[in-house]
Formats: structure tokens, C-alpha cells, sequence
């Protein structure tokens, strides 16, 4: 139990930072507020009222309407003109969980995850049984699912989930490094 409680305050104290072909743990959560919010603002400017008007007439080709009526520019959502929204979002997309898979794609490093909320067990379930480029370390899929009851993660399935990662001829490293080498070929030159 000491080992333990160790382990957590190191974590918890734990600052990110990506180091090639070092491991790293991660913690995904994906909230659909930040749309919602996206939206109500956009309802509320003129400007971008008028430009959805257009956009209805088929004035505006670059513009269009997603299936939820949010507008977009070119497939990116249009931001209104709110100060607070876009320091949320700049900071969101900073601290991202999503951010933090495509970081350790890019660097070649595989994470270890522990999705402790309903939506970070779907979003885990992704990374690791979908796609292979992450190792559990413990994933209740079916008990828990809103984090009614606490669960109890033990030393030992820690310690296995970080072993898989540490393993330098893994299945989960070598995913790892196909989908990194795959996502930088659209940047080199003729890619």
C-alpha cells in the first residue's frame, strides 16, 4: 500500500513533457460543452447570423452548416466574436487529452492509460484495443461506466500496464511508430 500511495503522489505531482521514445501517462476526457457553447455564441452574433443566412442561399461556398447547425468555414468552426470562448478554447486545446495522443504519436512514444470518467472509457478504448498504440492500466469497460463506485487499481496492474510500454519490440511501440511515420509523410515534400 505504501508503494502505492507513492506512486500516485508522484503522478499526481507529475509534469508532462515528451521525450522520444520515453512513457508517458495520460488522462482523455472529450467534452461536447465547448461546441454547445460555439454555437449558442454564434446564435447570438449578428455578423454570423447574416453569414448563415447567406450560407442557406448558397452565397457563401466556402462557408456551410453542420448537421447540428453549427457554421463553419472551409470544414473549421467559426468562433464568434467572444474573448473569454477563445482563451478556453486555446487553453483546452493546450491541455487536450487528444493533444497529448497526437504529441506522443509524433514523438514515438506510447502512453499508459487509466480513464477514470464515462467518456475517457470510450476515448481509452480507442487508443488501446482499436488502434493498439496505447497500453491499459485498468479499463472497466462495463462495471462503472459513471463512476458510481470506486475502483480499486492495484500496484500490479500499474506496474503491467507500464511494462508493456517498456518493452522495446512491443506490438504497442511498433503501432506506435507506423502511425507516426505515416503521419509525417503528408509533410515532406510531395506527400
Amino acid at each position: 500500500m505504501v508503494g502505492e500511495w507513492s506512486l500516485l503522489k508522484d503522478v499526481s505531482e507529475w509534469k508532462p513533457r515528451l521525450e522520444p521514445k520515453k512513457v508517458i501517462f495520460g488522462n482523455i476526457e472529450v467534452k461536447l460543452t465547448m461546441l454547445d457553447r460555439i454555437k449558442e455564441g454564434q446564435m447570438k452574433e449578428p455578423t454570423v447570423q447574416k453569414w448563415v443566412e447567406r450560407v442557406k442561399k448558397g452565397d457563401l461556398p466556402d462557408f456551410n452548416l453542420s448537421s447540428d447547425e453549427i457554421l463553419k468555414f472551409r470544414n473549421h468552426v467559426v468562433v464568434p466574436k467572444d474573448e473569454e470562448l477563445k482563451r478556453e478554447i486555446l487553453e483546452e486545446s493546450h491541455r487536450s487529452s487528444w493533444n497529448l495522443v497526437l504529441e506522443s504519436v509524433s514523438f514515438e512514444v506510447p502512453v499508459a492509460v487509466w480513464p477514470m470518467y464515462a467518456e475517457q472509457q470510450m476515448n481509452a478504448f480507442l487508443i488501446v484495443k482499436d488502434l493498439g498504440i496505447a497500453a491499459e492500466i485498468k479499463m472497466d469497460y462495463k462495471n462503472d461506466i459513471m463512476n458510481e463506485n470506486d475502483v480499486i487499481v492495484k500496484s500490479n496492474e500499474i506496474e503491467d500496464g507500464i511494462r508493456k510500454l517498456m518493452q522495446p519490440d512491443s506490438e504497442i511501440r511498433r503501432k506506435v511508430k507506423d502511425l507516426m511515420e505515416n503521419a509525417r509523410i503528408p509533410l515532406v515534400k510531395g506527400g
